[in-house]
């Protein structure tokens, strides 16, 4: 793909600094709008891309947009082959509140994005359905004035809305999650960001996902399909450096602040064992706090979140004991309806769901409680000083 020369001298006319609120008056929506309608548009038009059309409010507090299909989707079909979405027929646009400024990818501030987007892209050709398992499928990566613009399709929000039907339907969203963090493992890549904000499903609805009546029938038709995104967090292990002892400092965010890696004022962290929690306790969300539990997840997700981070299952590990387990099953249990459950967030509660026969199955797989010592530090960093002098002590000793 050549670049065109006539970008070189195209200014971005305004901050990519991401700390800027997207809905504040300091982000100015209108002028961002402006650059995107009259500059980006027609560049992409050429290319044979056509941008969602955008109408915006804004008062002397608050910005925010609205966008909807430049094509009329009555008049299209509601699926297309892969990768698109399945979506919605209705008469009225599918309007989207916009929330967050269009994704980018840049070296100059120190992120791996456009590299892994481009191994992804590199790599989703090996594939029959020209799609990594798992990951969302990037359609073009476009050169624009020394940045690039990312083409991908259009997917859902919210892919566990409406509530599955099935314990199938629920263990199909579980494998594709894995199979998608095996194969970015599998590339060298850390994600760092794996949260349920930052899952898809390859439909959107025209109303509110609970409200979905092609959601449920994609599922029990086997065309329902999820995938991980967002990689502006993500990195590459630099060649020549053994991905088994690469150690790092992630960026935190809300999910990572949940885990026991980071509760300890370590320095030191094994990135690829936080991916394997943070989809753990994805997982926990999903079947905790959304009802949904089936037996040998327990101990599944007890061996992706245990402290004890040196045993932690890899990613590959993690798919292989999930398709052991699920080789067992019979079309009855598949088709079960999922059970109704409320343990919060504590793995620890959903041993209590399993028959004995089944804890000494597992046992291997549980947890041990955490040592003294541990939990009187993981006490003491929850204070600002305390956290302080437990990073000072351990830089002494490093």
């Amino acid at each position: 793909m050549s670049d065109d020369n006539s970008l070189d001298s195209i200014q971005i006319p305004f901050s990519l600094d991401r700390s800027i609120l997207p809905m504040s008056v300091e982000f100015n929506l209108p002028h961002r709008l402006k650059f995107w309608d009259s500059v980006v548009r027609p560049w992409l038009k050429k290319y044979g891309y056509t941008m969602y059309e955008f109408g915006f409010y804004d008062n002397e507090t608050l910005h925010w947009c609205w966008m909807w299909p430049s094509v009329n989707i009555v008049e299209t079909a509601s699926s297309s082959p892969g990768p698109y979405a399945f979506y919605d027929k209705a008469a009225d646009p599918n309007e989207v509140l916009e929330m967050n400024p269009p994704p980018y990818a840049s070296d100059s501030v120190g992120r791996s994005e456009i590299q892994v987007l481009q191994t992804l892209f590199k790599k989703q050709k090996l594939f029959a359905e020209n799609a990594v398992p798992g990951i969302i499928p990037i359609i073009d990566l476009l050169p624009f004035g020394g940045h690039w613009l990312v083409v991908m399709p259009r997917w859902g929000m919210n892919p566990r809305k409406p509530w599955s039907n099935t314990v199938g339907e629920i263990l199909v969203y579980i494998r594709s999650l894995l199979q998608g963090l095996v194969s970015l493992h599998g590339y060298r890549i850390v994600h760092q960001d794996i949260a349920n904000r930052n899952i898809l499903i390859n439909h959107f609805p025209i109303s509110e996902e609970w409200d979905s009546e092609m959601r449920p029938n994609l599922r029990r038709d086997g065309r329902a399909k999820y995938a991980l995104y967002d990689f502006d967090l993500s990195r590459i292990v630099p060649a020549g450096i053994d991905r088994l002892s690469y150690k790092d400092f992630p960026i935190l965010t809300d999910e990572l602040d949940l885990l026991d890696d980071f509760l300890l004022g370590q320095y030191d962290f094994d990135p690829f064992a936080c991916d394997v929690a943070l989809l753990g306790l994805s997982l926990v969300q999903i079947t905790g706090v959304g009802h949904h539990m089936y037996y040998f997840l327990v101990p599944l997700t007890d061996k992706m979140l245990t402290w004890e981070v040196e045993k932690r299952l890899t990613a590959q590990q993690a798919l292989c004991f999930f398709d052991d387990m699920f080789s067992e099953l019979t079309a009855t249990d598949l088709e079960r309806p999922p059970a109704l459950r409320e343990f919060g967030l504590d793995v620890v509660g959903y041993w209590g769901m399993l028959s004995p026969d089944q804890v000494a199955r597992w046992a291997h797989m549980r947890s041990p409680l955490r040592p003294r010592w541990r939990r009187f530090l993981h006490l003491l960093c929850k204070n600002r000083i305390g956290r302080y002098l437990t990073h000072l002590v351990r830089r002494m000793m490093r």
